[in-house]
């Protein structure tokens, strides 16, 4: 099985936090698959978009 860091698979994921922070912006998300060196920068992707709003 080929794991990625997130933003770089099939996943719409500034379209995906945009929703989760409008109807529920305080849920805890996790992510599956992710593992090893790919979680520091899967979790500076996410960390920016939600700081930005989703808008990018």
């Amino acid at each position: 099985m080929l794991f990625r860091s997130l933003g770089q698979g099939l996943m719409v994921y500034p379209a995906f936090i945009a929703r989760i922070m409008a109807h529920t912006p305080t849920a805890d998300l996790i992510f599956e698959g992710v593992t090893g060196s790919d979680i520091p920068t899967s979790h500076e992707y996410i960390s920016n978009l939600i700081m930005k709003g989703a808008s990018s």
